[in-house]
């Protein structure tokens, strides 16, 4: 009972060792996460131009 418990033990820290060290797939997160950086920060730039048009229109309007 006590080698199979300390076997089972071996194995997963072996399995868990390989699992870390493992680097397959690396270049698929960093490129996803490339992505969303990108299309969230596009995103609050062109919220930030279409505030400050409307606040130019609002401005123009008054104005005018």
């Amino acid at each position: 009972m006590k080698q199979w418990l300390k076997k089972k033990m071996i194995d997963a820290v072996i399995k868990t060792k390989q699992t870390i060290n493992n680097r397959r797939g690396e270049g698929f997160v960093d490129t996803a996460v490339k992505i969303l950086m990108a299309a969230v920060i596009g995103g609050l730039v062109l919220a930030g131009h279409s505030v400050k048009l409307v606040g130019m229109a609002r401005k123009l309007m008054k104005a005018g």
